[in-house]
């Protein structure tokens, strides 16, 4: 008598919603502003046991409503910083197309695993589930932001998977282990059953660590330095009220908008002296620093330049244009002026607004310190942007920023390393507003200073001025249309077994059968 397929229908259990519940809640702490990263590890298995425990069509929709439920809350306040619509709209439209996107891979899991004998199923969650992040991440326009792997932002041994595959190798790594468990767990824990499965994806995670370790302990960034100043705040305006009370009076009051903008950028002038007869041979401000109209823009580069050129240093001054029209978009750019006062970098801001990655060409200039470049704040948010700085092997990559709501802050932080160990240089981030960092190759935090607690304003690091060659500048995004393939062709056995099976069932002696 043939035996009958585990994977085929669903697995009655009657604890079934209580996994729903449990994953629900597991959700809210894996993608959202307070991430831990077990939640992430388990959340996908109790989502996953679900769907296999319900029919297809029913499960489907109560896995949309989980995701739904739990990105609502994971994202608090972060729609707030919307210019598009209203809040409460742009949450509206934008939470459940996250949801129904992250929900299909539970989906496909539904409708192919059962397919397919054994082990071999365990593959079509994560190969699924790094497929859409991989594509996703090309029209989002918030970039890599809510991807689950940024989860494992304190898994440093584990983050160093990102320097050959980048970010969705560790997505890989967590689906696998989500369908895996749920796999062992189907099998009743038997041992006899699970034995191999187990050691196969056992040695996958354990090569994965030893990479890990080996790089983080033996591989250091080569000898020489530049002394870098971030200079994270020289004005007394809160964040909040300084983006929110200064651009309206451009319109009401042009002449007070004037008189305080151009304070605020003589004091930033000051201290980038200050602290280039202390030794800076690099300074840079946070993102937002120079605001002002045209005219306040125009003569803030020409004074910078000057001071560039008077000192002898380079200097990051970002830029903030705003118009008397508040229909007008502001104008968001990065300069950065050699010893010589030329501009040698002019970058527009992109992040949380791209919609047109592959126009987006990134900018890098040599220097006596190495290659660098720039961007700003949540531009870094956006792996296929940023390869380009591992492809044209930059040593140094500035990246201003300003945090215009709290509850993001430690979010920035987290991912800022995950960039660096892609594509192997190391990071200076002056924030406004939050937490100013840097990094070096291997994405080790070395200086931070956060500006809500700190009395000190201005962060000084010895940044190294050789950049570290990695395999994902080499390959850039292989891993993730490997993924594709993957998918594609276990897709297609799925299917091709599905049909063998049938074919074989109606033309077995069996069938043929007269019924009694």
């Amino acid at each position: 008598m043939k035996t009958e397929n585990r994977n085929n229908g669903p697995q009655l259990d009657r604890w079934s919603f209580l996994w729903l519940v449990v994953a629900t809640v597991l959700v809210i702490f894996s993608i959202g502003l307070q991430r831990i990263p077990l939640a992430a590890w388990l959340a996908p298995i109790f989502l996953i046991r679900f769907m296999r425990s319900r029919s297809t069509g029913r499960g489907y929709l109560w896995i949309l409503l989980s995701l739904t439920i739990s990105n609502w809350i994971a994202w608090g306040d972060l729609f707030t910083i919307s210019s598009i619509f209203t809040p409460l709209l742009t949450k509206a439209i934008f939470v459940p197309v996250f949801a129904l996107l992250y929900s299909i891979p539970y989906l496909i899991n539904r409708l192919l695993a059962r397919r397919l004998p054994g082990f071999a199923a365990t593959l079509v969650f994560p190969l699924a589930a790094t497929a859409f992040d991989f594509l996703f991440t090309f029209v989002d326009p918030m970039g890599s932001f809510g991807l689950w792997a940024n989860a494992l932002h304190n898994s440093p041994v584990l983050m160093q998977l990102l320097s050959i595959t980048g970010i969705h190798g560790l997505t890989f790594l967590m689906g696998w282990f989500a369908s895996t468990s749920v796999w062992v767990w189907e099998q009743a824990f038997s041992w006899p059953k699970i034995w191999r499965g187990l050691a196969i994806y056992g040695t996958f995670l354990v090569l994965v660590m030893v990479y890990g370790s080996i790089r983080l302990s033996f591989f250091h960034p080569q000898p020489g330095t530049v002394r870098v100043h971030q200079i994270i705040e020289a004005v007394d305006w809160p964040n909040d009220r300084m983006m929110t009370e200064l651009p309206p009076l451009l319109a009401t009051d042009p002449e007070t908008f004037e008189r305080i903008t151009t304070g605020m950028h003589q004091k930033y002038i000051e201290d980038t002296i200050q602290e280039a007869r202390a030794g800076a041979q690099i300074v840079v401000w946070p993102e937002v620093a120079g605001l002002a109209d045209e005219k306040g823009t125009a003569a803030l580069l020409a004074r910078g330049k000057e001071v560039a050129r008077q000192e002898g240093i380079y200097l990051g001054l970002p830029t903030f244009t705003v118009y008397p029209d508040p229909a007008t978009p502001v104008d968001n750019r990065l300069f950065i002026i050699d010893p010589a006062g030329k501009i040698v970098l002019e970058h527009e801001k992109y992040g949380c607004t791209a919609f047109n990655l592959s126009q987006i060409k990134l900018t890098a200039f040599d220097t006596p310190y190495g290659r660098m470049s720039g961007v700003l704040c949540c531009d870094l948010d956006f792996p296929t942007v940023i390869s380009q700085a591992g492809r044209k092997a930059v040593d140094i990559l500035f990246v201003p920023s300003n945090e215009p709501l709290a509850s993001i802050v430690q979010m920035h932080v987290q991912q800022a390393p995950f960039r660096v160990i892609e594509n192997g240089f190391s990071l200076v981030r002056p924030t406004y507003g939050g937490v100013s960092l840097y990094t070096d190759p291997y994405g080790r935090v070395l200086a931070m200073i956060d500006q809500r607690l700190a009395s000190s304003k201005v962060l000084v690091v010895q940044v190294p001025t050789h950049r570290v060659v990695t395999v994902y500048s080499v390959i850039g995004d292989l891993f993730g249309w490997l993924t594709i393939a993957g998918f594609v062709i276990i897709t297609g056995w799925a299917i091709f077994r599905e049909r063998k099976t049938s074919v074989e069932a109606t033309t077995s002696p069996e069938s043929q059968a007269p019924s009694a």
